[in-house]
């Protein structure tokens, strides 16, 4: 009763008010955490439960179906032409693995970056792998070893060594940074973050 008093004194005229007041500051702390945090899970998918959450090996039909976002995000995106140049001239071989969150909005900019880079080649030089995760960063039998900590994560191996990795946001601009990892002008982690 005391607490209760305590409440309405603080303007708050009655108990639903409160949860209302608190439901509300839950969300924008859900929403506040980004793709970087696996807190608040619950309220993130009651947040956005009417979207689907992949996990596994995806291709770009099955994200854009999970999400109406993904297909507006790709709609908007423009590429660099000097960046698109460096990755189809990239040495082949290389694998790229694209780890991603369909719930994520950063995954949401990022790989639909990526996906319209790849539209405009002829040829792709490297392989690409779309590994969808859920809100952990987990999908079994994908992540146990790749360390991940954000998504997206871009992890470039060539001769099945991990040469690098763009971590979130690239520092620069996603394409130059991509082809700069496939060609060896830079190694490790980058991340704009």
């Amino acid at each position: 009763m005391v607490l209760l008093r305590s409440i309405e004194r603080q303007g708050f005229a009655t108990l639903a008010g409160v949860y209302e007041r608190l439901a509300a500051v839950l969300v924008v702390v859900a929403l506040a955490g980004g793709c970087a945090s696996a807190q608040g899970t619950a309220v993130e998918g009651a947040a956005i439960a009417h979207r689907s959450v992949l996990v596994g090996i995806v291709n770009k039909q099955q994200i854009f179906e999970a999400d109406p976002r993904w297909s507006a995000a790709y709609e908007r995106t423009r590429i660099e032409p000097d960046a698109a140049r460096a990755l189809a001239a990239v040495p082949p071989g290389a694998t790229v693995d694209v780890y991603l969150g369909t719930w994520c909005g950063d995954s949401v900019r990022e790989v639909s970056r990526l996906l319209r880079y790849t539209e405009g080649m002829t040829a792709v030089p490297f392989a690409l792998r779309l590994i969808a995760v859920d809100r952990s960063k987990s999908a079994p039998g994908f992540t146990e070893e790749a360390g991940l900590r954000y998504v997206p994560t871009f992890v470039v191996r060539r001769d099945g060594r991990e040469v690098g990795r763009i971590i979130e946001s690239p520092p620069r601009e996603l394409g130059a940074d991509l082809a700069a990892l496939l060609d060896g002008s830079a190694s490790g982690e980058l991340s704009g973050r």
